[in-house]
């Protein structure tokens, strides 16, 4: 990125060693090194000629906002962690901006550019999380469609017919294709925001071929993350099993009664409190930068390793950042899919299965279910093109939360120093 608050190329001090200089080209930093103050070839490096001492030597390190200027507007978040290493955050010594602190700037220049930089990029990033899910969730609901309408039970034999083994592959893959679609278009959703908050041009193609390209290692990270989630889960729910069983009363031989349930209740309670501490010690050391990672990282980057090295020394300044973001999530959730719930449900309502108000019995065409000699599972479909209107409706109000909530989560990792791909 070139700016007008950008730094002019040239050698400045190393950020990482105070003993080096390091040619800084304008952008970002390069792999060309010299020691501080001496004589030293800049191989590679235009206009510095070997055995010459490299210009600039002894000047004072970029900083990638210029100093007292503007601060909270979207768009400009300067070189967030050059040179792009592990827990080396931009430092702006201008009024009001970041501190060696944390160096995640303030509340108000982070939400400012978590909505700024969502509406620049609206559109990309409505395509890839919901233009391009939405288009494989049509053809799995229609293959679904069709496998389930054809299905009918037989009351008079007890029997289901109508089953199609071909139809339901069908179904099954047309589904596993939605599911894809969507997780690459998540990847590719974050991969544009994130040039956003760094203020780089990417077009959804190239984000796309970025998310196709992530595919197979968020799947393989995910599964990991998957197992252990499930395995931490067992051993609890075993443990929960175990202390409540013992807590559980016998009155005779036969009857067991319930005073121990109270117990069982009271040591999950117990148990949860216990773990709280440490669910939230993991969500921000390990998981809060997660998908980020594998979705702007450089190739074979571990987000687990990621997510520990850039919550380091900034585990609070972090922590806040992200219940605030939970909690605006929630708020903006409400609001949205309130209103689409709102709009669409009564459209549910075009079934062909009625219920009698007297009795309460099912109905078909005013027939009471248990009086028919087949059943026909059609009748209990809306039709289908209401129903793709309406999961569009809510999809639009799901993907508006997540997008808010991905924003500030990529804006977090930029500002932090998150190692990015834009070498690739």
């Amino acid at each position: 990125m070139t700016s007008s608050s950008s730094p002019v190329p040239g050698w400045y001090p190393d950020p990482n060693d105070a003993g080096q200089i390091r040619y800084w080209d304008g952008t970002r930093w390069t792999e060309s090194v010299a020691p501080a103050g001496g004589e030293a070839g800049a191989a590679g490096v235009p206009g510095a000629a070997p055995g010459v001492a490299p210009p600039g030597a002894g000047q004072p390190g970029p900083v990638p906002f210029s100093a007292g200027g503007p601060q909270g507007q979207y768009g400009q978040p300067g070189q967030y962690g050059q040179p792009g290493q592990y827990g080396q955050p931009a430092v702006y010594t201008g009024s009001g901006g970041f501190g060696p602190a944390h160096g995640l700037g303030d509340l108000g220049s982070w939400l400012s550019s978590l909505v700024g930089v969502l509406f620049d990029r609206v559109l990309p990033v409505m395509v890839l999380l919901f233009g391009l899910p939405y288009i494989g969730w049509i053809l799995a609901v229609v293959l679904w469609y069709f496998f389930v309408g054809n299905l009918a039970w037989d009351t008079r034999i007890d029997e289901l017919t109508g089953f199609s083994a071909s139809l339901l592959i069908l179904a099954i893959a047309g589904t596993v294709v939605a599911i894809v679609l969507q997780l690459v278009g998540r990847l590719a959703a974050q991969h544009q925001l994130h040039r956003g908050h760094v203020q780089r041009p990417e077009s959804i193609g190239e984000s796309l071929g970025y998310g196709f390209r992530r595919l197979p290692r968020t799947i393989g990270w995910g599964l990991l993350l998957s197992l252990g989630v499930t395995v931490v889960l067992g051993a609890i729910a075993v443990l929960v099993f175990l202390l409540g069983a013992s807590l559980i009363s016998f009155d005779g031989p036969e009857d067991r009664v319930a005073p121990g349930v109270f117990g069982v209740l009271g040591i999950v309670f117990l148990i949860g409190l216990l773990l709280l501490p440490l669910i939230i010690f993991l969500w921000v050391r390990v998981f809060a930068f997660f998908l980020t990672s594998l979705a702007v990282g450089p190739p074979g980057v571990n987000p687990f390793r990621t997510t520990w090295e850039l919550s380091k020394n900034r585990f609070w300044p972090l922590l806040g950042r992200l219940v605030l973001l939970w909690l605006l999530v929630q708020v903006v959730n409400s609001i949205i899919n309130g209103i689409a719930q709102f709009a669409v449900f009564p459209l549910f309502a075009t079934v062909d299965v009625e219920f009698d108000e007297v009795t309460g019995e099912a109905e078909i065409d005013g027939v009471p279910i248990d009086e028919l000699t087949v059943v026909e599972f059609d009748a209990f479909l809306p039709n289908i093109g209401v129903f793709l209107f309406a999961m569009g409706v809510l999809s639009v109000a799901t993907v508006a939360t997540r997008a808010f909530s991905d924003s500030g989560v990529v804006g977090l990792y930029a500002r932090a120093g998150g190692p990015d791909d834009l070498n690739d």
